[in-house]
């Protein structure tokens, strides 16, 4: 035990830098594994040839969630549906092997300094004894050694991210061309050759196009599907939200109909909803049972929301984009939640699932149609394109030329300009398009006309009509922060490498899907 910090109140102010915050944040966050199928294991898995019991496997998986809470704070909450948590353990798990491996060691004296450090357990700005033991208490539901000993482990990860990455440096002219990057400036007019103003030009040819759905056949599939089945615990009822003079509010709807206050939920509310859902989560988790279980015990009814894409999600559940993308990556029998609905809090489970399938010929006859017709539409567009180029040019080389927009409009091409704009903005009519951003900031001077810039739209031929630099004096002024982003941009893709080879390295045979799985009442279920 760390009895300094829990009896004899040790308070030394190490300047450590939290160089695990990073690591989880950008090594751990939304990364997923394939599983294997196994029907009698009795551990966790195994890395390195290794075996990983279910236990070392579920203390180091609370100990990542503990980090990510630590880390995110109050927004733990919003950021909790789209993390994989199975899948950042084992990385987590991986991460300290290696650590050991290179015996790196991490003293008490540097544990102690760095919960010390976390403004959770801050009273007055100093470390609260009695604080930090009833948040792991209450809110952590943890044991101070457990906490301290995956402490200990989490700074050895940062120590391995700091021995690995020790000698990245980035030089002045890249610190230069990245600040350049992010605050160069540019307005262009150009005009565009529409793909579509040529569709008609193209005569149907069936053998084409069967041709096309023959070597296009990714283009027709249907996509893969799911049916996610969940339970769900209401907010309370009749906690209507204090208003700013710590009164509820009895504001009646707008239309004159229900109860004064009715939608309006209290943060209280919502914890106690989220706890209930919390706890449903964690009998599931820690008891290997399933959510048919959980549910007739907890008086909750399962419901479905039957089969839908990526592509056409099921917009009337109310879920978020990237909640569904999340859902599609949730390997079949794992929980994902409590995840917020607009009436409580869910605890969502993949029911079953459709692989893509490709339809026959016949079927999706007018789909592969108009997608041959518009990709031979586009090849006359790209042909008209560099004609028009050739003219332009030329009649931009005449001396009293009427200039770029009176000779494309000539031309036929739909001419617009573009307000003034920074890499990375949407542009109006154009979107976000990086091809057409990089071809505005690589023109030099107002008499260059750039190549075509190809779009879902047709292609796009630009002129510069301004362009502002950036300011020397404010780049001077703003290097030192823009160096340390980039310097930790390099240093967390250098260890992402290190973690991805890590992991082929690891060869990890993972039983958790078998261990967790909540859709059965099987032995080992």
């Amino acid at each position: 035990m760390l009895k300094v910090i829990r009896h004899k109140g040790f308070m030394k102010k190490t300047l450590w830098a939290l160089a695990v915050v990073i690591i989880i944040s950008f090594g751990f966050f939304g990364q997923s594994f394939l599983f294997r199928d196994s029907s009698t294991a009795n551990y966790a898995g195994k890395i390195f040839g290794k075996k990983i019991s279910i236990r070392e496997y579920d203390f180091n998986r609370i100990q990542t969630d503990l980090q990510l809470r630590l880390q995110y704070g109050s927004e733990y909450k919003k950021i909790a549906e789209f993390i994989n948590i199975f899948a950042q353990t084992w990385d987590r798990i991986i991460l300290l092997h290696e650590a050991n491996r290179q015996r790196i060691t991490v003293p008490d004296e540097m544990v102690v300094s760095t919960i010390q450090h976390y403004p959770f357990f801050l009273k007055n700005g100093v470390f609260n004894q009695a604080l930090y033991t009833q948040i792991l208490n209450n809110a952590f539901h943890i044991q101070p050694r457990d906490f301290e000993e995956g402490m200990r482990d989490s700074l050895k990860i940062a120590k391995l991210f700091e021995k690995e990455t020790e000698n990245i440096t980035v030089p002045d002219e890249g610190v230069l061309e990245y600040y350049t990057q992010r605050n160069e400036k540019a307005q262009v007019t150009y005009g565009l050759v529409s793909t579509d103003q040529y569709l008609s030009d193209v005569p149907f040819d069936d053998v084409q196009a069967k041709n096309y759905y023959l070597s296009h056949k990714e283009e027709f599939m249907l996509p893969p599907m799911i049916n996610v089945e969940f339970i769900q615990v209401d907010f309370p009822k009749g906690h209507p939200a204090p208003n700013p003079d710590g009164e509820a509010e009895n504001t009646p709807a707008p239309d004159g109909e229900g109860i004064p206050g009715q939608n309006a939920v209290s943060d209280a509310a919502k914890e106690t909803a989220w706890q209930a859902a919390q706890d449903l989560a964690d009998a599931i988790l820690m008891d290997h049972t399933n959510l048919k279980t959980v549910a007739s015990e907890n008086k909750k009814i399962i419901r479905e929301s039957g089969f839908f894409s990526l592509q056409k999600p099921d917009l009337s559940m109310g879920w978020s984009f990237p909640l569904i993308q999340q859902l599609f990556e949730l390997p079949k029998g794992q929980i994902l939640g409590p995840v917020e609905a607009s009436d409580g809090y869910q605890i969502l489970q993949i029911k079953e699932r459709r692989e893509p399938t490709l339809p026959d010929y016949p079927s999706v006859q007018d789909n592969v149609k108009a997608a041959w017709i518009k990709g031979e539409a586009k090849k006359i567009a790209r042909k008209k394109a560099d004609q028009f180029l050739g003219q332009i040019r030329e009649a931009l080389s005449q001396p009293g030329n009427p200039g770029f927009k009176t000779i494309a409009e000539n031309l036929g091409l739909a001419v617009s300009q573009t307000p003034v704009f920074q890499r990375g903005e949407y542009l109006p009519n154009i979107g976000l398009s990086r091809d057409f951003q990089e071809a505005a900031f690589a023109l030099k001077n107002s008499s260059d006309v750039s190549a075509p810039v190809e779009t879902e739209k047709g292609f796009y031929l630009l002129i510069l009509d301004s362009y502002v630099p950036v300011d020397m004096e404010k780049y001077k002024e703003e290097k030192t922060p823009y160096l340390q982003e980039i310097l930790q941009e390099k240093k967390a893709k250098a260890f992402e490498e290190i973690l991805n080879r890590l992991r082929l390295d690891a060869n990890l045979e993972d039983h958790t899907p078998e261990i967790y799985r909540l859709n059965t009442n099987e032995p080992g279920a």
